[in-house]
């Protein structure tokens, strides 16, 4: 009971997610089937709820919007492209840059750790 349990609130936590990432992109089931490979029907099913995607459909969901799969299902989800953002900029980084930004990010982990 506990597993079925499990699977439903993933489902669900993905279809939630989904539709903010889509409203927050500015997209919708029709824009996303292709670039996602996964059909129109099927995206809304998923976003009504009457259909749990797989973990490769909900990989190639995710990746139409900018996404990996599994940050889709993270509770605190909140579509953006700060991520994005951040990780262009640290990979376009020079090497001092990204030992910079490293520095940062090593001395704020400690910090939030400390509240």
């Amino acid at each position: 009971m506990v597993r079925k349990e499990t699977r439903r609130n993933t489902a669900d936590r993905f279809r939630i997610n989904l539709q903010a990432a889509l409203e927050f992109h500015g997209e919708n089931a029709v824009s996303i089937a292709k670039p996602s490979g996964v059909s129109q029907s099927m995206i809304y099913a998923v976003l009504r709820g009457e259909a749990r995607p797989t973990v490769d459909m909900a990989d190639a969901l995710a990746r139409a919007l900018g996404y990996n799969g599994w940050e889709l299902l993270l509770p605190s989800f909140q579509p953006s492209h700060r991520i994005r953002d951040l990780f262009d900029a640290y990979t376009s980084a020079s090497d001092e840059g990204r030992k910079m930004i490293d520095a940062i990010a090593a001395r704020e982990s400690t910090r939030t750790k400390a509240k």
